[in-house]
């Protein structure tokens, strides 16, 4: 859309306001966390559309998800669940990419809440393929991510287990490299970044030089908050 004038004074649009917010949530420092709030609240008062309203507050609660304020975030993405349940297409979107987001282990404590995730992780993918969404990969890297948290928590490492995870991060790198050269380069980064996280999970052999291949390409877009959990990742497997 652009920007617009408006009594002799410069005034973003809500698109203007969103894409700001999540480059600035994207890199990760604490300050520009806040910021990223701000611009996102401000982006929901003038989203012309409830569609539009309803990306914008899936983007905000990722960005309260990153500050650490998870009721926040929970609250946010319920609040996108309850508007867009039995809508339209462009509201089931909405309504896939909220309950992608509540699927993060991040959020359980009990084996109740891993299992929850997992079924919530299935749905979101499920919608994901029925409305042929382009990001198609980052659902399957949020079914692999809760399938994953279950099995750490039942402290399951028998073969099946492992099988089913590879198949779905095979099926991972297939979607990517589908959208690949229509996607943009920051979030191919970070989907190819997500890519190699899990394929470093199932082939423990090449897990370090696959985890340090992803780390450099976040780091050419300077996108600390995958770098920092690709770390973390490394520091577990010394």
């Amino acid at each position: 859309m652009g920007a617009s004038i408006e009594d002799g004074k410069y005034k973003a649009d809500w698109d203007d306001l969103l894409e700001e917010g999540i480059n600035l949530r994207e890199k990760g420092d604490p300050r520009d966390l806040n910021e990223s709030v701000h611009l996102l609240v401000d982006a929901y008062k003038i989203a012309p559309k409830l569609e539009d309203k309803l990306d914008v507050l899936n983007h905000l609660g990722l960005t309260y998800f990153h500050l650490k304020d998870y009721q926040k975030a929970i609250d946010t993405w319920n609040k996108v669940l309850v508007v867009s349940n039995v809508q339209s297409p462009p509201l089931l979107k909405s309504k896939a990419v909220a309950l992608r987001n509540l699927s993060r282990k991040q959020f359980c404590e009990s084996e109740n809440d891993f299992k929850t995730a997992l079924e919530k992780a299935c749905e979101a993918r499920d919608l994901a393929v029925k409305l042929e969404m382009p990001n198609l990969v980052w659902f399957t890297h949020g079914l692999f991510s809760a399938k994953q948290a279950l099995m750490k928590f039942q402290k399951r490492a028998d073969a099946e287990v492992f099988e089913e995870l590879k198949e779905t991060a095979r099926t991972e790198k297939n979607e990517l490299k589908k959208v690949w050269k229509e996607t943009s380069k920051m979030q191919r980064n970070v989907w190819l970044g997500g890519l190699l996280m899990d394929y470093a999970v199932v082939y423990k052999k090449v897990s370090k030089p696959l985890l340090k291949v992803a780390r450099f390409f976040v780091k050419l877009q300077n996108l600390k908050r995958r770098e920092e959990q690709i770390d973390k990742l490394l520091e577990e497997m010394s």
